[in-house]
């Protein structure tokens, strides 16, 4: 482990726009440095680099951050893997905490697994290129297909011959059968678990090979036409897609997942240079998969046969794609075609052109297939209309919302406030559910009150009338601040691409500590994390977070219960300014709101520091006093500077 302070020390000696150098072309732009973007195809520089802020911000993909978020995004390292590439390009020794024995241990077999796959990985490709039942059944197979040698080797493609070869080449290196066993590369018979099959390693999106997947050459129908590895301690189905690694940057670029079913539909739309494709696998999409791609774009097209399976599987797990807020589109290829076929049959540019041309936003495309259905039964139209209202309820944006709503009430001919009713009902059992299992899970009884209920409603709705009766503790100022970050954080501070969150944050640091209310911290500090993960949530990600303190404020904040006090002046000596409405004005507004944050904790401190300076003073501390006497200046001319700009003249 590498501890906290030699990160920092990492971090603090890396010069972003040095190690950014390294993979870019940067034009010094005034005080700061631009470059094309290294994550999507442009033909205007957007990218660009602060080297007073150490910071880097690309336009075109929405990414930024600092020099480690670079290397971990561009290289596809983790955090602690760029870390320990950025000690070795500046020659920082890592002064790494010693492991406990039973960490070395576990750390220890997890490298083994690694190092195992990789030798299985090469021993499958070796036997491909070099072995007579390789050449003849696999490479035959392979180049039937129409991959090219290029193609094999980026995918690093094998075969798997009867018998045993992998195991006593194993053994023969000093692996232990157990770690084979466990990574399901060889049975409880002492055999190879792939036999006679073409083998399609997968990898990582940090590119290790983690797992395999074979298919059968041998033409035995009782035998499964492909198997995978067993899930091990490096190997989570659920949590990997296959082409992820050899797909991610073209992902980037093009804005756009398209999801396939199989390996060789990945494999077959790359080499045609359609190069932004993973798969499933054959599996229903899981939450994590969704994720992943999410990292880099929020727009997935699922391509699939055009038969009646390939349209059942195109819709599996969609509804779990809605509720992580991404953009679905379904292109479904002409019968007795998949994308393998399709593209090997009439070549990428026809290929792309239907993509173009045939992908369809799900709902809508659903709606159709539901009216198709239903023709002019009314009974099962009005069941198909309530299990469209479900798909429409899992889309966390109400703006999106309201577009589908509409659109789907012309086509099913009724009303637009009867779907949205059902809607806020649906999502208000969702939100309740969540908070029961969450009650359940820290061993509270007590099921959801009803006044948590007309909250998650109001939540939902966007109602204004529901307000919760119990008051955030916390003083008005920091308050003012979360409102402020909730209300606002996710809009535009400047031009220059700065959100209102990162003013906010880049004023309030300073003074973070100074808060005295832990409930109001930890709040601040979860939004904080987010704005760090580079994600603004909105308003009304707010108002569905996963948080409920966070989701009654955004309720609490939007609704006629927080209003500046009739007698806020008397009380806090703040007049309030002649101006637009917060949500006509929200950058004064924040300024405004920082401004008198800051200038509470300075009080604050300044008190503090009074206490030091009778201490001081009381004890004949000369040098003390003389510091202390500095700091109070120092504090002093702050406290002036703030209420100056908020017009308090004469304020304490």
């Amino acid at each position: 482990m590498i501890p906290d302070q030699k990160i920092r020390e990492i971090i603090d000696t890396a010069r972003i726009e040095e190690v950014i150098g390294d993979f870019v072309t940067l034009k010094k732009a005034g005080i700061n440095f631009k470059a094309l973007s290294p994550f999507a195809n442009e033909k205007t520089p957007s990218f660009v680099v602060s080297p007073v802020k150490q910071i880097f911000k690309d336009f075109s993909s929405g990414l930024g951050g600092n020099v480690v978020t670079f290397v971990m995004e561009h290289e596809g390292m983790s955090f602690i893997e760029a870390i320990r590439w950025l000690a070795q390009k500046y020659n920082i020794e890592l002064e790494e905490i010693e492991y406990s024995d039973e960490a070395i241990e576990s750390k220890k077999k997890t490298d083994s697994l690694y190092i195992i796959n990789q030798f299985a990985q090469k021993h499958y490709s070796h036997t491909l290129a070099e072995s007579e039942e390789g050449r003849a059944i696999g490479l035959s197979y392979l180049k039937e297909r129409g991959f090219t040698q290029k193609t094999i080797d980026s995918f690093q493609l094998g075969y798997a011959p009867k018998g045993a070869t992998l195991l006593k080449s194993a053994l023969k290196k000093g692996y232990k059968e157990e770690l084979l066993k466990e990574l399901g590369l060889v049975n409880n018979y002492k055999q190879d678990f792939f036999r006679e099959r073409v083998i399609f390693p997968i990898h990582s999106i940090a590119d290790k090979t983690i797992g395999f997947g074979g298919r059968i050459m041998s033409g035995e129908k009782k035998i499964a036409k492909y198997i995978n590895s067993p899930e091990s301690e490096i190997y989570n189905k659920s949590k990997v897609l296959y082409g992820a690694y050899q797909a991610k940057k073209s992902i980037r670029v093009n804005d756009n997942c398209i999801l396939v079913e199989g390996y060789t539909d990945v494999i077959s739309l790359h080499q045609n240079g359609i190069e932004n494709v993973v798969a499933s696998s054959g599996t229903a999409l899981t939450i994590e998969q969704i994720r992943l791609i999410k990292r880099y774009t929020e727009n997935i097209t699922i391509l699939y046969d055009g038969d009646a399976a390939g349209i059942k599987a195109a819709t599996r797990g969609i509804e779990l794609v809605l509720t992580e807020g991404l953009n679905v589109k379904i292109c479904i290829l002409p019968n007795k075609e998949d994308p393998d076929s399709y593209v090997r049959n009439n070549g990428a540019s026809s290929l792309s052109n239907h993509l173009e041309k045939e992908s369809k936003d799900f709902i809508l495309f659903k709606t159709s297939l539901l009216l198709d259905e239903a023709k002019n039964d009314p009974i099962k139209k009005a069941t198909l209309i309530k299990e469209i209202i479900q798909t429409i309820a899992k889309i966390s944006d109400p703006i999106k919302r309201s577009v589908y709503i509409k659109e789907c009430a012309n086509r099913f001919e009724t009303k637009e406030s009867l779907i949205n009713s059902e809607i806020n009902k649906l999502i208000r059992v969702d939100i309740a559910k969540t908070e029961n299992n969450q009650r359940k899970s820290t061993s509270a009884p007590a099921a959801p009150t009803e006044e948590e209920l007309m909250i998650a409603e109001a939540a939902a709705s966007k109602e204004d009338t529901i307000k919760p009766t119990q008051k955030t503790k916390g003083s008005p100022q920091e308050i003012d601040i979360l409102r402020i970050l909730i209300l606002f954080g996710d809009k535009d501070y400047n031009t220059e691409g700065m959100k209102i969150a990162h003013y906010v944050f880049s004023n309030i640091m300073d003074v973070f500590d100074e808060i005295k209310t832990q409930h109001i911290k930890t709040i601040i500090t979860t939004i904080y994390n987010d704005i760090a993960d580079n994600k603004f949530l909105s308003f009304n990600d707010y108002c569905n977070h996963s948080d409920s303190d966070i989701r009654t404020l955004a309720v609490q904040f939007i609704g006629n219960d927080f209003e500046y006090s009739y007698n806020w002046n008397e009380k806090l000596n703040y007049p309030l300014q002649s101006q637009k409405p917060p949500e006509e004005n929200y950058v004064k507004d924040a300024e405004s709101s920082v401004k008198r944050f800051r200038l509470t904790k300075i009080e604050q401190l300044e008190r503090v520091n009074q206490e030091k300076l009778k201490e001081a003073q009381k004890y004949g501390n000369t040098e003390d006093l003389i510091k202390i006497l500095k700091v109070q200046m120092e504090i002093q001319k702050l406290r002036k500077a703030i209420t100056d700009d908020l017009g308090m003249e004469g304020a304490k």
